[in-house]
């Protein structure tokens, strides 16, 4: 692990409060209720909060989160402005923040109804996370390699929680309005053709990354986390 990891030794039962309004303002959409088949018949985001739960889920624990936060490109092909890092392309998120949740029923619910288990669309309001339970979120910030560490967890399934910018090559073709025309010679005869003159423009610029990623930690264990693949473009 790099020496300059930033470690979080995550008293959770101390119940740090850590607030992050940005991450829970995220708009989603409606899931269905897995228990009764229907959105409509289905309990309010808020109405699973539930204060013991988290503080039971966050009390102290014996298993620990080591990973790397960053991400690599599914495309697999040019726009991914990072390094090689055995044989992916990955982009570090440098001296950025990573949040850790318990998946308390709450946190379930948010997490379903933020990540495409959705067929009716909500207003804003039904995708927040209460704002409470920030309180309990475990946070850690990135060393210059993107490392990050937890300690003192309890068993159980986490959500890893990040948002940051990734640079990004891109690169814009379009028609210039002029044509250029190639005379073609052949046996006894000739004929012209016309093509459209195009240009292809390069730039630099980025993108913004929102990393939400389940995880199992086992007591006495230690947890590895890699940066995921996304479809960037």
């Amino acid at each position: 692990m790099h020496a300059g990891m930033v470690r979080a030794a995550i008293a959770f039962a101390t119940c740090a409060l850590w607030m992050v309004a940005a991450l829970g303002a995220a708009p989603g959409a409606q899931a269905q209720d897995r228990r009764t088949g229907s959105a409509a018949a289905r309990i309010p985001l808020a109405g699973h909060y539930d204060q013991a739960e988290l503080e039971r889920a966050t009390s102290l624990g014996g298993g620990s989160l080591r990973g790397v936060m960053g991400v690599s490109n599914r495309g697999g092909a040019g726009g991914l402005l990072g390094r090689v890092i055995r044989g992916r392309e990955l982009a570090l998120a440098e001296g950025e923040w990573v949040f850790l949740l318990p998946m308390t029923a709450h946190v379930q619910d948010w997490y379903d109804r933020n990540n495409g288990d959705a067929d009716v669309a909500a207003p804003e309001a039904e995708v927040r996370l209460h704002r409470d339970a920030w309180k309990y979120a475990g946070r850690c910030r990135t060393d210059a390699d993107g490392n990050f560490a937890f300690d003192g967890l309890r068993p159980g399934r986490y959500v890893v929680l990040a948002n940051f910018t990734v640079p990004f090559r891109g690169h814009r073709a379009y028609h210039t309005g002029e044509y250029l025309s190639q005379y073609i010679a052949g046996p006894g005869t000739g004929h012209y053709i016309t093509r459209p003159v195009t240009r292809v423009d390069r730039y630099d610029t980025s993108i913004g990354v929102r990393i939400g990623e389940v995880v199992e930690i086992r007591e006495g264990e230690v947890t590895t986390f890699s940066p995921p693949s996304r479809a960037l473009y």
